[in-house]
């Protein structure tokens, strides 16, 4: 008989190398491998459990050999097999630093990572992030993967994030929240992966500046967020920052406002790219992506009585919009530069003198400890109040969202070319909106999806991008063909692009 078509038994398996990892996460991996009955799938099961043991994240080296069993089998017609598998554990604890640019904000990250410490193939990661607009965050996640065998990921955290939008909206936003979520299968995969969620997060505004505009000062000033969310990803791109052949597609649900007595609203967004290789020689490729998205306020107001909700209609929270512009989007406009935006407060030449003195003073004494943690240095800290920001206008957000992108990359020749940069010329554009706004430009849907298209912005450009670790880098050269209102450009744009399609 064929060698292939041979009734096989697994009889043992023999684990070597795991110092740290427990047997059974290893064993666990070879299920499907031990149930096998023929040479041909024990074959293909091993491929199979080599990837996945290596999938793990915490094996420099993952092996798997089959041996013949010398145990005498009872007259069965099988042949008795071992299983041998071989790993090299990695380092178990690794940190990570990086300088970038994103929504107009200089940030230093650093990522603590803790492998496998207990011997479950468990992930530790603790990400801190400090702006020089006085932004920060710390995240606490712990992940599971494939916890009893199963292609899922368990993954749970809590993060506490200061984010200054003062250079665009005039104030400061303070979370603290917790996370949990599962995620079922990989986007690779010919299914993709799903991944079911839950949030919650106490929100609250604060450093508004007595410049800002009356739209933000009607905003509501705390807010609690309960949420339910959903995703389905597919990614079979070659690769995820500077992609050369393949396509992504990622469609997202959230249903926020669970409890009784909570504004409640549904968010739904999708987002897709595609990429062909025009000339392998030379590193040419074709990419069109793009992304559209709602916010459906469920219950008549989403914002609290008394925060200034709309008489036109549901009002989301600004957290919860869509922001529209930059490098992250559509590139040519300045960050959060296309949508909604309103004017901002004009103050008198005392009123600003005032407020610019109040921010240089310091808020604690010399020696001091400050937020950063550091002693000695709070005689040069400003003052927590709220400080004027540049310009005058204050960008809110909008809920219904449509961008896209058509470009062409090329690699760059020698030494940049290795190092991964390529340039690139695009065109790109988008349109956002608020609901009050949808609703008043037409009285059908085909007058509201004409005037929706007519409001597209545009713009082309042509730049350099290199993925690194902490996402996207690009520097482009853009200029805007169709602007709108309040809209505001940038020709020179530096930026990171943290998700691209």
């Amino acid at each position: 008989r064929s060698l292939v078509a041979m009734a096989v038994e697994v009889r043992r398996i023999i684990v070597r190398g795991n110092t740290h990892t427990r047997d059974h996460v290893i064993r666990q991996e070879l299920r499907h491998a031990a149930k096998c009955t023929t040479y041909d799938e024990l074959g293909e099961a091993l491929v199979d459990a080599t990837r996945r043991l290596q999938s793990l994240g915490v094996f420099k080296e993952a092996n798997v050999l089959l041996d013949a069993d010398p145990t005498p089998l009872p007259d069965t017609g099988k042949v008795g097999a071992v299983l041998i598998v071989d790993v090299v554990e990695g380092s178990r604890v690794s940190a990570t630093t990086g300088t970038y640019v994103q929504n107009g904000e200089g940030s230093m990250e650093t990522s603590l990572l803790a492998k496998n410490l207990l011997g479950l193939a468990e992930r530790a990661e603790l990400n801190l992030t400090r702006g020089h607009q006085q932004s920060n965050s710390y995240t606490l996640d712990l992940v599971k993967p494939r916890p009893f065998g199963h292609e899922m990921s368990l993954r749970a955290g809590a993060s506490k994030t200061s984010v200054s939008h003062a250079r665009v909206a005039s104030y400061t936003e303070k979370v603290h929240g917790a996370h949990a979520s599962a995620e079922f299968g990989a986007a690779a995969s010919a299914r993709g992966s799903h991944t079911v969620g839950y949030d919650v997060a106490f929100r609250e505004m604060g450093k508004i500046s007595p410049a800002a505009s009356a739209a933000i000062q009607s905003e509501p000033r705390e807010s609690f967020r309960e949420a339910l969310r959903y995703t389905w990803a597919v990614d079979h791109r070659d690769h995820e920052l500077a992609p050369m052949q393949g396509h992504a597609l990622r469609l997202s649900t959230e249903l926020s406002g669970l409890r009784p007595g909570q504004a409640r609203s549904i968010k739904q967004q999708a987002e897709f790219g595609w990429h062909a290789t025009l000339w392998s020689r030379i590193g040419l490729a074709l990419g069109v992506s793009g992304g559209v998205g709602a916010i459906v306020p469920l219950s008549r107001t989403a914002v609290p009585a008394g925060a200034g909700a709309s008489a036109d209609g549901p009002r989301s929270f600004i957290s919860d919009r869509f922001l529209l512009g930059g490098t992250q989007n559509v590139r040519g406009f300045r960050t959060h530069g296309i949508g909604p935006r309103a004017q901002r407060t004009e103050l008198s030449a005392e009123q600003r003198a005032a407020i610019e003195a109040a921010a240089a003073r310091p808020t604690v004494q010399p020696g001091q400890w400050m937020d950063t943690g550091f002693a000695g240095m709070s005689s040069h800290a400003p003052s927590d109040g709220p400080a004027l920001p540049r310009g005058t206008l204050d960008s809110l957000g909008g809920d219904l969202l449509a961008h896209g992108m058509a470009s062409v990359s090329v690699a760059m020749p020698g030494a940049l070319g290795r190092a991964g940069v390529r340039a690139h010329a695009f065109v790109n554009g988008g349109n956002l909106v608020k609901w009050q706004d949808w609703n008043q430009s037409g009285s059908t849907f085909m007058d509201r999806m004409t005037s929706f298209a007519d409001h597209t912005r545009v713009a082309t450009g042509v730049g350099l991008f290199f993925p690194t670790p902490l996402g996207r880098l690009e520097v482009n050269y853009c200029h805007a063909h169709r602007r709108f209102g309040m809209d505001t450009t940038k020709r020179l744009q530096l930026g990171l692009c943290s998700v691209f399609f």
